[in-house]
């Protein structure tokens, strides 16, 4: 009797056990664009990670990119369960998109099933390619985008994938949401502006499908009936625009009142949502298969518990994870990353194959000869390459700086990356170029952002302009003023109160053309507010300043409530 008890007791253990606990299951696959880890069993892997290459063949052919791909891999983690990947994230979310420790794209999802029907893993894998492309990414336009995409039906057989399918849900919710919004004491209609192109910083778990969902059928809408304007619109935000920049530049006159008018059209009309058809290449190539080390798998939970975890158990499992990476291996890079109290050195002297032990160490030191061996290691990483851009301009070496720089940013245009372009084009005398690209680079910050990070961005770009003023200096178009400018319009309202106005200031730009651009808050009460005071100021725009009969750049310093005048 106690024989049966006891397998009972067994089975039920190993039944609760997770997959992804265990370290001898993990597999890492790699292809062209591609890196899988995975506790999925090798056959579903090299399925999975097959399928995602064609995933990415269809969403370039029905999607927006740039000229050229990166040649920088995504990475992909693809647990076996739903079980298992609610591990880490909350039960609301099925899949995210971020960037590593190192600054690399990383998708976390299930990778159950057949992919090219996951929504999720097309949705998350939109969010990758565009963050190739985009150098300013709203959040509604992001959402927007990958909700079209999520819903790409691709057919292997035929080589074809149709866009514009509309699953039940969105379209059944979007049917619903006068009844929803009156339950919870909201109004009916939407102010797009506001609620969706300019507070998408503002959403949580809770009304984040709402948002998506609002975002999908703005998107969906400018793409059935402004196409090429739309395509306009993201050239605009990919070379550094602003959001409001970009949008009245592509969609001039369009303001509020007609958004919503056509919106409400569109959206109570029986089959409004278009669809079209595109060839896809089918995918082949060489794919690489390694056993992953255990200190390898303990060390990326613990960085999915870093990045994604949002459950109440959070800080304890990652702590166990990289306790346990720590054991398997005292030296491994992925967990000093991680770590508080670490020995650099350990990774170099233990794993001197592995980029990641030279960029730790030459982050902590500053160790040229250390960030060159990482980039001979991984010649593709923008970060890597960003890195060694600004310690060979630091060697003198300014043409291979300059080229390093640009080609950090050819395959990831981020705020890191711009920041580190800029500072090179700073140090050869190339004043305009280096105020542009950190701009670019404030650009490039999310809205939900600590605010000391804008800030900095100001802060260099000060000190650019202050350089740029000096007569050996030729070609700008910068000048530092201290008057009020003259405001023409903005699109979203300013929620604070006068007296809160006159103790929060403003740094910003007005380009020549009256736009704004790089916008720093300072005495927001936290990440929040000074998101959405950030989205204000970027969507005024001014009258010119003029001088010497010319329009002219400024940057200028104000206190919030100038904006009220």
């Amino acid at each position: 009797m106690r024989m049966p008890i006891l397998l009972a007791l067994l089975a039920a253990a190993c039944a609760r056990e997770l997959r992804s606990t265990n370290p001898e299951l993990w597999l890492e696959l790699e292809t062209e664009h591609f890196t899988l880890r995975t506790d999925l069993p090798e056959e579903d892997a090299r399925r999975a990670i097959s399928d995602l290459e064609l995933i990415r063949n269809a969403l370039l052919a029905a999607g927006w990119h740039g000229e050229t791909a990166s040649p920088a891999h995504i990475g992909v983690v693809a647990v076996a369960s739903e079980r298992e990947l609610h591990e880490v994230l909350v039960d609301k979310v099925d899949g995210m998109a971020s960037s590593d420790r190192f600054g690399q794209r990383m998708i976390f999802v299930s990778g159950g099933g057949n992919l090219l029907d996951s929504e999720e893993v097309k949705h998350e894998v939109t969010h990758a390619l565009l963050s190739e492309y985009l150098v300013t990414s709203p959040r509604w336009v992001g959402e927007g985008i990958a909700c079209l995409m999520e819903t790409l039906d691709i057919d292997r057989r035929k080589g074809r994938a149709v866009r514009g399918s509309s699953t039940r849900q969105r379209r059944s919710w979007l049917a619903d949401r006068k009844r929803l919004r009156l339950m919870r004491g909201k109004p009916m209609d939407v102010n797009w502006s506001l609620e969706i192109m300019g507070m998408g910083s503002a959403v949580t778990v809770d009304n984040g499908y709402e948002f998506e969902t609002l975002s999908w059928a703005l998107v969906h809408w400018l793409v059935d009936t402004e196409p090429k304007k739309f395509q306009a619109f993201l050239a605009r935000l990919a070379r550094g625009d602003g959001m409001w920049t970009a949008f009245s530049g592509a969609f001039p006159g369009m303001g509020e009142t007609q958004i919503a008018k056509a919106m409400e059209r569109y959206l109570l009309h029986a089959n409004p949502m278009g669809k079209t058809a595109f060839p896809v290449k089918a995918w082949s190539g060489p794919e690489v298969l390694r056993k992953m080390p255990p200190a390898e798998v303990h060390a990326l939970r613990a960085q999915l518990f870093d990045v994604f975890g949002g459950r109440p158990d959070r800080e304890e499992k990652l702590h166990e994870a990289l306790a346990l990476a720590r054991l398997a291996d005292p030296a491994h890079p992925l967990m000093l990353a991680l770590s508080r109290s670490r020995d650099l050195a350990l990774a170099t002297e233990r794993h001197p194959e592995d980029w990641r032990s030279w960029v730790i160490w030459y982050d902590e030191n500053k160790d040229v000869a250390a960030i060159r061996k990482a980039a001979e290691l991984a010649p593709n990483n923008a970060g890597v390459l960003a890195r060694l851009a600004v310690a060979e301009q630091e060697e003198g070496q300014s043409a291979k700086a300059l080229e390093l720089a640009k080609r950090a940013v050819s395959i990831s245009p981020g705020p890191f990356e711009l920041h580190s372009l800029a500072t090179v084009y700073e140090k050869n005398g190339r004043c305009a170029d280096a105020i542009v690209h950190e701009e670019r680079a404030a650009e490039a910050l999310p809205d939900r952002v600590d605010p000391r990070l804008p800030a900095l961005l100001r802060a260099r770009l000060g000190e650019i302009t202050a350089r740029c003023g000096k007569g050996d200096l030729i070609g700008t178009s910068v000048q530092t003023m201290e008057a009020e400018p003259v405001l023409r319009t903005c699109r979203q309202p300013l929620y604070v109160s006068p007296s809160s106005a006159k103790s929060i200031s403003v740094e910003f730009t007005i380009r020549e053309d009256g736009t704004v651009a790089a916008v720093a808050i300072q005495g927001a009460r936290d990440n929040k507010e000074s998101g959405m005071l950030r989205q204000f100021v970027e969507s005024c725009s001014f009258e010119p300043v003029i001088v010497d009969g010319q329009p002219r750049r400024v940057q200028l310093n104000l206190t919030l409530d100038a904006f009220l005048h």
